[in-house]
């Protein structure tokens, strides 16, 4: 894997981990590191500290700026709901 596929590699690593429904520790079960070193031995998977920071930081940073654009390009703009 080259260190450009690297950051693809953990958003998805990240996006499977969340849309399972996993905890972030199942990073560090050894069974997963089995598993992927079976799988693939050059995959090294992220630390539960990595994911918890600069991952979930950058996919959040990511998220912000696509709703930001989305936003940007609604030509009907916002409305807003409340119910009192």
């Amino acid at each position: 894997m080259s260190s450009n596929d690297i950051p693809k590699f953990e958003r998805l690593f990240f996006r499977m981990t969340v849309s399972n429904g996993l905890l972030f520790s199942f990073v560090e079960n050894k069974e997963t590191w089995n598993l992927f070193n079976f799988i693939a031995f050059v995959l090294n998977l992220p630390s539960i500290k990595k994911i918890r920071g600069s991952i979930l930081f950058d996919i959040s940073w990511t998220l912000q700026e696509d709703i930001l654009k989305i936003v940007q390009n609604d030509k009907d703009g916002i409305i807003t709901a409340f119910n009192e």
